[in-house]
């Protein structure tokens, strides 16, 4: 069940980034387009674990040691070469934060200038 979880985590931010995608892409065509490209975008999101599910399974195999043996560390020299770093779901996690919030600071920053350099109309009330 974990592994359905994690599945879905991967393929739902593809699908995420691809609605963002056209959305950049389609930011002058008209909003009905914008809507249809976010609407399909949402409606993929729903039906992604039924097909995840009920569609073909491809499973990478997984690499882990043969032995006690083969996990061990080898120190050559006295010196310990160290392992490669890692990045964690936390930081991918993070970012996609992070480029979230930014979307809606931009937005925000947009509707402040707007608002500032707003004028009264001439036929409104005082």
């Amino acid at each position: 069940m974990n592994q359905l979880w994690i599945e879905m985590a991967w393929k739902s931010t593809i699908v995420l980034t691809a609605g963002f995608g056209a959305s950049y892409v389609l930011r002058r065509a008209p909003a009905a387009v914008r809507h249809f490209a976010w609407t399909a975008a949402l409606a993929m999101l729903v039906l992604l674990p039924a097909v995840a599910i009920m569609g073909p399974r491809w499973n990478a195999p997984q690499v882990l040691p043969a032995s006690a043996e083969a996990a061990t560390t080898v120190v050559v020299g006295g010196s310990e070469r160290p392992a490669p770093a890692r990045v964690g779901f936390e930081l991918i996690y993070l970012a996609g934060a992070l480029l979230a919030a930014s979307r809606f600071a931009v937005g925000i920053a947009r509707t402040l200038r707007m608002s500032r350099n707003a004028r009264a109309a001439a036929h409104a009330a005082p």
